[in-house]
């Protein structure tokens, strides 16, 4: 059932892409934003208090996971429309924190209401969907203008636009830094904490007992507050610095600590890298964004931008391969495993920031 989720998502992703380059972005969001409503509205009816039909349930889900990634797309192509190049490191922190934001609120609410207002909690969803709805509809406006040739609207030839997409080595090169660096997110919730399970005893946190399982929860929500606490402070301190500067100390910090995450099972020294990672983590993602922003060209945005959100699929398989390779490998080899990982991201960023640079002095020479 996963797996058909999971597949659903990626089809919806690369269609939206290119649906969004052919008849504009918000075209494409008000029509998966209206059928995600109608799906939570139908989830609702069949959790109510008078009868439940789950099949129903799944079946909608699914719908909603296909608008999900339907959405996506078509929104980050709007975001990199209306703003400018030296708006979007900015505006991207404010993103990282509200996402941030919404994933606490939205488990903690989800994890008191499930068990016993499973109901009220889809209701509230729904009217939540309902809301979004209404502002896309009525107060955001398409920020696309659609090519046309000779008075008529070019549309996208869908094979021609992922060729030229694939033969783009820059881009190519970013989408895999960026798997590579996302798959070691991946590993705490995987290899890390299959480990933590097997090997970790109780330990004291705060007077209470707590286990390998117990251990991997603090650690994520410790992630969580840091990044909501400290997002928007942190990123405005180190706005005055270059980019490539912040960039490789947020890498070093987040594969570094991985690193260490990987092998060590001591709760304070634990505690001590996640701050660590979360530093590093508020420092990537806003510029990581921004540079991919820069990236795709103005007719094509939706479709890169989808092509894109696929480096997280890519993770999870590493993280899965990971998880694998631990059944039948030692701790001390998949560490120097995550350490190779965190060679292949920064040689993939530096080689990647090399080839944008060289772009642009053969640009500069043809203008010339």
């Amino acid at each position: 059932m996963l797996m058909v989720n999971v597949v659903i998502g990626i089809v919806a992703k690369l269609l939206s892409g290119l649906l969004a380059d052919s008849y504009g972005r918000k075209k494409v969001m008000v029509a998966a934003q209206g059928i995600s409503l109608l799906a939570y509205a139908v989830m609702t009816a069949c959790n109510s208090p008078w009868f439940s039909i789950p099949q129903l349930t799944y079946c909608m889900l699914l719908v909603h996971t296909f608008c999900f990634g339907m959405f996506g797309p078509a929104n980050s192509a709007m975001l990199i429309d209306v703003t400018t190049k030296q708006e979007r490191k900015q505006v991207f922190s404010y993103i990282f924190w509200a996402n941030s934001m919404s994933f606490a609120v939205g488990s903690l609410l989800g994890g008191l209401l499930f068990h016993k207002y499973l109901f009220w909690l889809f209701l509230s969803l729904s009217f939540g969907a309902l809301l979004v709805f209404v502002i896309i509809a009525l107060f955001i406006e398409e920020s696309y203008q659609i090519i046309e040739k000779n008075g008529v609207k070019e549309h996208v030839n869908w094979w021609t636009r992922y060729r030229e997409l694939l033969s783009d080595r820059i881009f190519i090169g970013f989408v895999l830094a960026c798997t590579f660096l996302t798959s070691l997110d991946f590993q705490l919730t995987n290899y890390i904490a299959l480990r933590f399970e097997r090997v970790v005893d109780q330990q004291s946190f705060f007077g209470a007992e707590i286990d390998g399982t117990g251990i991997v929860g603090v650690l994520l929500s410790e992630n969580t507050l840091i990044v909501v606490l400290s997002t928007l402070v942190v990123s405005r301190y180190f706005s005055k610095f270059k980019d490539k500067h912040v960039m490789l100390v947020g890498v070093l910090l987040v594969t570094l600590g991985f690193t260490v995450l990987s092998y060590t099972t001591n709760l304070t020294l634990l505690l001590l890298i996640m701050a660590i990672i979360s530093l590093g983590e508020i420092l990537i993602v806003p510029i990581r964004r921004s540079y991919m922003a820069s990236i795709p060209p103005a007719h094509a945005r939706s479709t890169y931008m989808a092509f894109h959100t696929l480096h997280f699929n890519g993770a999870q398989l590493i993280a899965y391969l990971f998880l694998l390779m631990s059944s039948i490998l030692p701790s001390e080899v998949i560490t120097i495993f995550i350490l190779f990982l965190r060679q292949v991201c920064l040689a993939f960023f530096y080689l990647n920031r090399l080839s944008l640079k060289l772009k642009k002095v053969h640009l500069l020479l043809f203008i010339r």
